[in-house]
């Protein structure tokens, strides 16, 4: 019964609601009035007093949460789509700013438009007490989380430093390293400590100010000119949800946290499914690839041709990634926890590991870290 699910879940290929074709008016139409009227918005503390928007979309089934942690400058309301899309897997969902941006608290007051951070464990620490403050009170069996760029690296420091906290994530081109254009990355990582040690940490690097007009012919982030232009109209409908360029401080601290997390990826514990976009501007393939080689059980998924903003993209893009995240949460929803998974085979008969290898392959896995545990079970490929 246990793989005729998968194979029902595998073969079918789910409508998604909203199409590229008249997209403003059916976003309009169902996503943000869905979004509005569902949504339950609190302010959560964060690190040292910060406010914290948050939105949830509870489920009357409690089984499993996914928090959906979006990237450098973005706000839960630009999730709306995706909040509706997911509304029927049966999750309760739930998703906050990070502090300095969105609806979230600022940390700079004479210009609230710097992406700055004191420490990137503020991040960090914010996601901690968002999981254990917020998501576990409500006693759900499994907490996932569903991240982008900026929000990626924070799930992955926060999975990195509490390994029980969290049964699984989807990773959206996390930021396990970025392009640093003007400069060499060297260059750029020099120029952030510069910034810090001559007192300057809260004040723009160098390049970077307020946010300019953006225009869709010229823009990293997707290719799907609907989904960017209804995205923009946003920023226009709530100008103070803008967001400049980062601080000199904000570069040291991101740096080193990129720094760290390829540097512990061994201990990254839980299973990952990570998707990098073939087209990326914004952050680097590499620093992934180094990630979800030492992590224990990491699949990567390289969608070709796509940019960096995935669940942004055009329909073809966004439903292959909606689709196989769908499929890796309904597979670490029925598995055994990963800590189980992690200490032995005993658990798993040998049929039922290839199986569930086969299943694998057939969500287009293209490059793999080290095994997952069925497949190391079933095949005796070791982990190590």
């Amino acid at each position: 019964m246990r793989h005729l699910v998968w194979l029902l879940i595998l073969g079918s290929s789910p409508a998604w609601a909203l199409s590229e074709e008249d997209y403003a008016a059916q976003r309009s139409a169902l996503a943000q009035p869905y979004y509005f009227n569902n949504r339950r918005m609190e302010t959560v503390d964060g690190v040292k007093g910060v406010a914290l928007s948050s939105v949830s979309f509870p489920s009357s089934n409690n089984d499993v949460a996914v928090i959906i942690l979006g990237g450098r400058t973005e706000a839960h309301i630009k999730y709306a789509e995706v909040f509706y899309d997911l509304r029927d897997w049966g999750y309760s969902l739930y998703s906050y700013d990070h502090r300095g941006q969105g609806f979230s608290e600022r940390i700079l007051k004479d210009n609230i438009q710097k992406q700055h951070v004191d420490s990137f464990d503020d991040y960090v620490e914010d996601l901690r007490r968002y999981v254990d403050g917020v998501v576990r009170r409500n006693n759900h069996r499994k907490v996932f989380i569903l991240a982008h760029s900026m929000g990626g690296l924070v799930a992955t420091r926060y999975a990195q430093q509490y390994p029980r906290g969290v049964d699984g994530l989807v990773l959206s081109s996390p930021m396990h390293r970025f392009y640093t254009r003007p400069f060499p990355e060297p260059v750029a990582y020099g120029l952030g400590w510069y910034g810090v040690l001559t007192f300057q940490g809260d004040a723009y690097g160098l390049s970077q100010g307020d946010r300019g007009p953006s225009d869709f012919d010229t823009n990293r982030v997707t290719r799907s000119r609907a989904r960017f232009e209804f995205n923009e109209g946003l920023l226009e409908e709530n100008p103070g949800l803008k967001m400049g360029g980062v601080t000199y401080q904000w570069v040291q601290q991101a740096f080193g946290a990129a720094s760290a997390a390829r540097g512990d990826a061994e201990k990254l514990q839980a299973p990952v499914l990570l998707f990098q976009s073939g087209d990326d501007r914004v952050v680097r393939n590499d620093g992934q690839d180094t990630v979800c080689q030492g992590a224990r059980d990491c699949r990567s998924v390289l969608m070709d041709g796509a940019r960096h903003e995935l669940m942004m993209e055009t329909d073809a893009t966004r439903n292959a990634v909606l689709e196989q995240a769908h499929a890796f949460f309904e597979e670490q929803r029925n598995a055994p926890p990963w800590e189980e998974q992690a200490a032995g085979c005993n658990s798993m008969s040998r049929p039922d590991g290839v199986v569930l290898g086969l299943v694998l392959l057939a969500l287009g896995r293209r490059r793999v870290g080290r095994a997952p545990a069925a497949w190391a079970c079933a095949t005796g490929r070791s982990q190590a």
